[in-house]
């Protein structure tokens, strides 16, 4: 998903047809949307460059919810340059081009959360760090999150399952960030189809499948995410040669498919939550 020349622009327009009212959602530009996602740890005049051209939303990439191996306690892993995004907000700032600016969890090879401690102290943790580390120079810190929690390459890695536990700390942690005013972008978990898609080349004893209850609930965990992403279809999902750890998919029947070959869906849907999807 990541990126195109240096700085990739999702396919994502959401059309702003109706004002949002929650909390967060007051963050988020008036107009439509358009969602721009920095590359690995990117930060240069390309990201200006983009929201001159017209994104409003730019998501920096990225960071872990990690723990400290000595203490055993939460702490958030760091890929880009925290200096240099405070000095472009600035001067995104400057320009008066209203900008939204979230960090993105994950991404592919990524761990994923870890889930040794609550989602309520894991949050906490994040809270702090946004409002202590990265706060800067004018830069009130991050507005929101992006969850981007994949696969890896490594078929091995344990990271290649998203287990309930992760899904459920996701979804308790959005609620926690959610009233502290953050914005949320998630993908709904209805969607996920967990391991490996070619059971031919892994065991399907491999695979890991939520229960059809488990999904209910970890969607109404997540139901109040500010812009919602459905039937998004990774590059890398595609089974001649190439197979992702997380899937996608467009809806439970797929989540709960076990057919060999299955190809990767194409294309996106975005919404802003209650509105109602919108193809693009």
């Amino acid at each position: 998903m990541r990126s195109l020349l240096g700085f990739a622009v999702a396919s994502a327009v959401v059309a702003a047809r109706n004002l949002l009212t929650s909390a967060a959602a007051a963050a988020l530009p008036s107009s439509r949307l358009l969602i721009g996602y920095a590359s690995w740890a990117q930060c240069d005049d390309k990201v200006i460059q983009a929201v001159e051209e017209g994104v409003n939303v730019v998501i920096w990439f990225s960071i872990d919810l990690a723990v400290n191996e000595t203490t055993g306690r939460p702490e958030v892993f760091v890929r880009p340059d925290l200096d240099c995004i405070a000095e472009k907000a600035a001067i995104l700032k400057e320009k008066g081009l209203e900008t939204t600016h979230l960090i993105s969890i994950g991404g592919w090879n990524s761990p994923h959360p870890d889930t040794s401690n609550t989602a309520k102290d894991v949050y906490l943790e994040f809270d702090r760090w946004n409002r202590e580390d990265v706060a800067r120079g004018g830069f009130g810190g991050f507005d929101g999150i992006d969850w981007d929690v994949e696969g890896n390459d490594d078929l091995s890695s344990p990271f290649n399952e998203l287990t309930a536990a992760c899904i459920k700390l996701m979804g308790e942690m959005s609620q926690l960030a959610k009233r502290d005013g953050y914005i949320t972008i998630r993908v709904s978990p209805s969607q996920l189809v967990v391991g490996l898609i070619c059971d031919e080349v892994i065991d399907s004893d491999r695979m890991l499948y939520l229960s059809p209850k488990q999904v209910v609930e970890a969607d109404k965990a997540l139901t109040r995410a500010d812009i919602s992403v459905r039937g998004y279809g990774y590059w890398n999902m595609q089974c001649d040669g190439v197979n992702t750890g997380v899937r996608l998919s467009a809806g439970l029947n797929a989540f709960l498919h076990t057919r060999k070959g299955v190809k990767g869906q194409s294309g996106s849907s975005w919404r802003r939550t209650g509105k109602g999807l919108l193809d693009l």
